[in-house]
């Protein structure tokens, strides 16, 4: 076999391989119009409706969706700049797959979302940019990095 051949048989593994070898096996990609986060051990989807919701969607540090019973508590709250913090109140969805709350259309880019979440007895806040929330449900489904 020449050094040529040799060389491109190589790299054609490695070539291939590239996109799994980048994200190390890990699914972070956004699977319902939202922002995906990472926490600790896991990620989670923070999503805005346009008609007004928010849904977040729970998943392991490898990216598998986890049931919403796997938080024993999650609280969402939306900081307007100068303006009444909105609270909403959620709740397991019908199905056991996500958390979802009521709230007016998420409309304020300069707002954060305050998402907090209790998991095997340990708790967290995080802040999620409304603006890349509001970004992310207008963007097409499909034009998520390619897919």
């Amino acid at each position: 076999m020449n050094r040529l051949l040799l060389r491109a048989v190589l790299l054609v593994p490695l070539v291939l391989g590239a996109p799994a070898i980048a994200h190390n096996g890990v699914d972070d990609e956004p699977h319902h119009g939202g922002v995906v986060v990472a926490h600790k051990d896991m990620h989670f989807e923070t999503a805005a409706l346009p008609a007004g919701g928010v849904q977040i969607y729970f998943s392991d540090a490898m990216g598998e969706p986890l049931p919403a019973s796997a938080l024993s508590q999650v609280a969402v709250e939306i900081a307007h700049p100068g303006l009444k913090t909105e609270y909403v109140d959620m709740q397991i969805d019908p199905t056991g797959v996500f958390w979802t709350g009521k709230t007016a259309p998420l409309t304020d880019a300069k707002a954060t979302l305050h998402v907090g979440f209790v998991r095997q007895g340990k708790s967290a806040l995080v802040d999620v940019a409304a603006a890349k929330v509001i970004a992310a449900a207008k963007a097409p489904k499909d034009a998520h990095h390619g897919h």
